[in-house]
């Protein structure tokens, strides 16, 4: 009887086995992601995609042209953002090192691509940036209402983040440069100003524990 760390190590092996199988069996798919010098081309393996991204799934396996021709474009869209979902369909993870901007695009096109795990990952990703402090809040929060789309978690826990540090902070947010750019934010001054009237104090978002900031696909809570 095999001791317990062959045991995991064998386990290891026959799953390397089997990721090499499906792999090996997968057609290769092309994506263009960007245009003109900025484009970037991708070739990646048609059964994670379908597998993990509906967008994928519904455009190489409904007879469309992108399934005949084995290629999808994606002219509207950053490959910086691209490789942060190819980073998720292959292996579940986001990386530790993005900042503020790159979460917030790479949750658009988390978005576009109804990759709702990924989505869930970044927003747990901008939370934990929160908890260390080091970036321009209002800056992040101000472009994040600009960008993405209306209604969003990512709008939700960057708003309430905003609040808790104002109430903690307020001088910090009186200075004449943070006024000016909180103007800016639009429909966010509206909503910061119906949260101040109806919720005077809050717990600091980013250590909130549980499944908070979520996207719950048909109800369903995470596991």
């Amino acid at each position: 009887m095999p001791k317990t760390g062959d045991g995991a190590a064998a386990q290891g092996d026959e799953q390397v086995k089997q990721d090499d199988k499906f792999f090996a069996s997968s057609v290769i798919i092309t994506v263009s992601v960007g245009t003109g010098k900025h484009k970037r081309i991708y070739n990646l393996h048609e059964d994670v995609l379908v597998t993990q991204c509906p967008f994928f799934e519904k455009c190489l396996r409904s007879g469309m042209k992108e399934q005949v021709e084995q290629a999808v474009n994606l002219p509207e869209d950053k490959p910086e953002s691209f490789e942060i979902a190819v980073k998720w369909m292959y292996a579940e993870k986001v990386p530790t090192n993005i900042d503020d901007v790159r979460i917030g695009a790479a949750y658009i096109l988390a978005n576009k691509l109804c990759m709702a795990e990924l989505q869930n990952a970044l927003v747990d990703q901008f939370r934990a940036i929160c908890r260390k402090g080091s970036f321009n809040l209002l800056s992040a929060v101000t472009w994040i209402w600009q960008q993405t789309p209306e209604g969003c978690k990512l709008r939700e826990v960057s708003l309430d983040q905003l609040h808790f540090a104002i109430l903690k902070s307020p001088a910090s947010y009186k200075k004449a440069d943070g006024f000016e750019k909180l103007k800016t934010g639009g429909k966010l001054v509206t909503e910061m100003y119906w949260k101040s009237v109806y919720q005077k104090q809050s717990a600091n978002p980013a250590f909130l524990t549980g499944c908070v900031y979520h996207v719950h696909e048909d109800g369903k809570k995470c596991t």
